[in-house]
Order: C-alpha cells, then structure tokens, then sequence
C-alpha cells in the first residue's frame, strides 16, 4: 500500500503533526496563505477506506491524485506522483464527509432565550420545592426492575449524583409542566402532523457554545423517548469549551455523564459529549475543536450501541474507555460514579496506564 502521508510530507517538506493515530498537515489549499494550526487530515487509508485528506478548515478533500492535481500537477505526473498503477474507478471510494453546520436562526435563538430563562427559574425554585413531587422511572440496578417512585424533581437530580451548583453552572433548567407552542414562535415551518411544539415537563438541557444555543434537549421524569428534542435544534458538540483548555477530553455519551465527569473530575480531565452514541460526528463543523486535545478519549455505555459510536469515533483517533460494571445493570459513568464514588480516581488510573499525565 503506498505510504500516502510520507508522499504528502515529502510534497509539502515538513512533517506532520501526530494526533492520537491521525496525522495533520498545514494546509496548502487555503485561500488566504498557509494557516498556524495544521488541519489536513491525511490518512493511508484501512480495509475499508483508501487513503484521502480531508481539510477541516477549507473543505479540500479527496484521494491521493486529486491530491497532486491541485498541487498543479497534470493527471499523469499526479497518478505517478501518487503511485496510482489502476485506472480510475477501481480505487475504493474515500470516506465523505458532511457539509458544514449552521446553528438556528434568529427567531429560534430568541424563543429558545425565553424557555431557557423560565426553565432555569423554576430549576431553582419548582425543581427545588416540596409539593413539587412527580412520579420518576427509576431503575434497580441490582434486579434491573424499573419503578416509579415520587418525589422533588431535585432528588431525582442529586440521587443521580449531581450538585445543584453543577446544573447552574451549566444553565440547566426544569419545566414544571407541559407546554405547547406555536411554530411561529420558533420561525419554523408548520409540521401537518403536530399542530403545535411540545414542551414536555422535565430537565431542560441547552447545548450553548459562544451565546449561540444549537440544541435543547428535554429529559423526562417517565415515559419513552426518556429525551424530547425541542423541534429546530441542530446536533452539536455538548460542553465544546473544554476542548480547547484541557489536553485530556473524555467523551460520553450522554450530557448527563459529561456534567458528572466535569462536576467529580475536572481537575483530571475536560468533558464533551456529541449527545447520543449514534450522533455522527460533523468534521466540517466540530473538527478543528478537536485538534485542541492532545488525547480524546470515548466512554459510552456498555451497551451494543456504545461499542458501535466509540468505533466510530476510534476513526478520528478516539480511544476508548471501558468503563467497570459493578452492579448487574451498570452501564455507563454515572452508575459506576454512584456504585463506588471514586470516578476521578478511575479516570486517573487509567490515564495512568496510557502514560497520560494529568
């Protein structure tokens, strides 16, 4: 198999910066001159993906021909260049990639301004108060029984082991209530299928990032799905500011267990989560963020579709973390968090024994 990143290194004469098991490059494609962060991804390819770049910056992406055509290459000197012997067509297809992202617009962002604002009102008041008690689904991690217990929506959220100040600190909110919105409101389009937007009672959960909310997620007391999306939001990086001040990130898999990890474990490491094991992750949008980190490792669930999202992260030079089951239906952070109480301690073990320093 040619050796594609040697071939672009020797093209571009310097080395390239090694991350996890990614290398990237300045980009030469750039519009405006050579950039001070590398961000050409170069690959040699695997079983499954040929080898390609892909720049998180500008876009520019491809296989090792298109490569040297727009280094000003001709189509002959680019497939000796790339020592491409087959004709075209019979390369394997190179990993695409989703175009950028774009938050919601401005009518969105102002309704969502006001639900946030009522939601972390009553976070700190309703959520908090006796004769606020609702029924929870609660789940016997010895038996695997589900319940319904009732009780404050606030114990509900310290028995999952967080503190109050760590949702504050993170805006989370709490709506007491059902509620139904039109879709003026949110300058959406009307769905034909339901007359108006669902606000359903529960911890409110904003994916915030400059000002700017992407997503509102709403977990429920009880009743399947167990998490609303509020309608126009878009995927997006949960808690995306620690990338660029910790060398170690660890991803979840869900927003509850990044704010767990943040809350027991933030001298250790930073937290993020893409907010589901399935989310794809959006290079065009999120790629450079995750240059931030040195080391970026993933602990989904122990759960079939856990074991799926951290493959595919590992593509992106994630490495997975197992995380220990105690209790028989232990499967994530948070279960082993409240089955031992010693998260941090875990997570400084087993950087330890990747020779990350902390």
């Amino acid at each position: 198999m040619t050796d594609f990143v040697q071939l672009v290194s020797n093209d571009l004469r310097h080395p390239p910066r090694k991350v996890g098991k990614d290398y990237f490059f300045k980009c030469p494609f750039h519009k405006n001159g050579q950039e001070r962060t590398p961000s050409l991804k170069v690959t040699n390819g695997d079983t499954q993906h040929s080898p390609g770049f892909y720049c998180f910056g500008c876009g520019a992406h491809g296989g090792p021909v298109k490569f040297f055509q727009m280094r000003g290459y001709s189509l002959e000197e680019a497939r000796r260049m790339a020592g491409a012997e087959a004709r075209p067509g019979q390369y394997a297809p190179v990993e695409t990639f989703d175009p950028p992202q774009t938050p919601p617009g401005p009518a969105w962002q102002k309704r969502a301004r006001e639900f946030l604002e009522y939601a972390r009102k009553h976070f700190g008041t309703t959520a908090q108060q006796r004769g606020s008690e609702t029924d929870f689904s609660v789940l016997n991690r010895d038996t695997g029984q589900k319940t319904l217990r009732r009780m404050a929506p606030i114990e509900w959220w310290l028995e999952r082991g967080l503190n109050v100040s760590t949702g504050e600190d993170w805006t989370i909110g709490y709506n007491p209530k059902d509620v139904y919105d039109t879709w003026q409101n949110w300058g959406l389009p009307p769905d034909p299928r339901k007359p108006r937007v669902w606000l359903p009672q529960g911890f409110v959960i904003p994916c915030t990032l400059d000002g700017v909310t992407w997503y509102i997620k709403i977990r429920r007391p009880k009743g399947d799905p167990k998490y609303i999306h509020v309608p126009g939001g878009v995927p997006a990086l949960y808690m995306a500011e620690n990338l660029e001040y910790y060398p170690t990130v660890v991803f979840t898999e869900g927003e509850l267990d990044a704010l767990l990890l943040w809350q027991e474990a933030a001298d250790v490491a930073g937290a993020a989560s893409f907010g589901a094991a399935t989310a794809r992750l959006n290079v065009a949008t999120w790629g450079l963020r995750l240059l931030y980190p040195r080391y970026r490792l993933v602990a989904y669930d122990l759960d079939e579709a856990g074991s799926k999202g951290a493959v595919q992260l590992a593509r992106f030079g994630f490495d997975r973390l197992e995380v220990p089951k105690v209790k028989p239906f232990d499967k994530d952070l948070t279960d082993y968090a409240l089955s031992t109480g010693r998260l941090a301690e875990w997570l400084k073990g087993e950087l330890s024994r990747r020779k990350i320093e902390v």
